[in-house]
């Protein structure tokens, strides 16, 4: 008898929280529409009182970039293909899982005005990874910075609740690359 209330109450429970779990990811989807007809999943751009030359100095020191990335645990230059690709492996702990991927990062000079470095995953436990970094020279002492992609783990995350981090994250890794270059 005390056996089946007790797998009774674990049906109980587990239903009810499948049933939370469903209405948490009903609630957060609500702005799913506008997230999924874009390409970009986060987007972030700023005006860096610096040079283009310096942004770009920062941006390319991949294995400096833990320090900029909140989340980022890991992040390894494997081996560079000359001066303008690099291959990186980078970790990032979110939600109590480690996040991976190994990534090329090809630096594009568009112009001495227009530098777009670009993000190309080859192997990774995420579903979905891409980003890109443009610098835009808009004076001598100023850069406009975008940094722009998508990010998706295989987990049961509404897409709203996932770009509200991601948005959170690239900000604030900005914010710290503005810092270092204005200090």
């Amino acid at each position: 008898m005390e056996n089946t209330v007790a797998h009774s109450n674990t049906k109980i429970f587990w239903l009810l929280w499948v049933t939370m779990v469903f209405l948490l990811c009903l609630i957060f989807s609500i702005g799913d529409a506008q997230a999924k007809s874009s390409k970009d999943f986060f987007y972030k751009e700023m005006v860096i009182n610096v040079p283009i030359s310096d942004v770009d100095r920062v941006i390319t020191d991949y294995s400096n970039y833990y320090k900029y990335f909140h989340h980022m645990e890991v992040s390894r230059v494997l081996k560079t293909n000359g001066d303008n690709s690099s291959d990186c492996y980078f970790e990032i702990e979110v939600f109590g899982r480690t996040f991976w991927a190994k990534v090329r990062l090809d630096r594009t000079y568009v112009s001495p005005n227009h530098i777009i470095v670009k993000e190309t995953t080859y192997d990774t436990n995420l579903k979905e990874l891409n980003g890109q970094w443009e610098l835009t020279k808009i004076d001598d002492q100023n850069t406009l910075v975008v940094i722009h992609g998508s990010a998706k783990p295989y987990m049961l995350l509404p897409d709203s609740f996932l770009k509200n981090l991601l948005d959170k994250e690239v900000s604030a890794a900005v914010r710290r690359i503005n810092r270092l270059l204005t200090q």
